[in-house]
């Protein structure tokens, strides 16, 4: 498996966990109503990003389709976090767009871990 796979892997990996963490505190949020879209998308994503995992370790096919959708669906959710001044949410949106731009470009984007937000 090549380095670029790797750190696509790698992102994905902790996109599940950010987007799994702002679902589930959208979902109790004072303001969840506010946050379905977020929740929902938040969930999609997760999902999305676990079976991405999944097919670039078996070295499937599909992976490049999934790629494609999961560059599409993390851009989505870091629009629809930065929406809202949380902390899970902020995170979220930092976590998705180096997704997104990891699938995108196939090639190494830098460490997640060097944002702040991230940190």
């Amino acid at each position: 498996m090549n380095q670029d796979t790797l750190r696509i892997i790698e992102a994905c990996r902790q996109c599940a966990a950010a987007a799994s963490q702002c679902a589930t505190a959208a979902l109790v949020d004072r303001d969840a109503s506010a946050k379905a879209r977020c929740a929902q998308l938040a969930l999609d994503c997760a999902a999305l990003c676990r079976l991405l995992v999944s097919t670039a370790q078996r070295q499937s096919p599909a992976t490049a389709l999934l790629r494609h959708a999961c560059e599409v669906l993390c851009e989505e959710l870091a629009v629809e976090c930065e929406k809202f001044d949380t902390l899970y949410c902020r995170r979220c949106a930092v976590v998705c767009r180096y997704t997104a731009t990891a699938c995108a470009r196939g090639t190494e984007v830098g460490r997640i871990g060097d944002h702040p937000a991230v940190a």
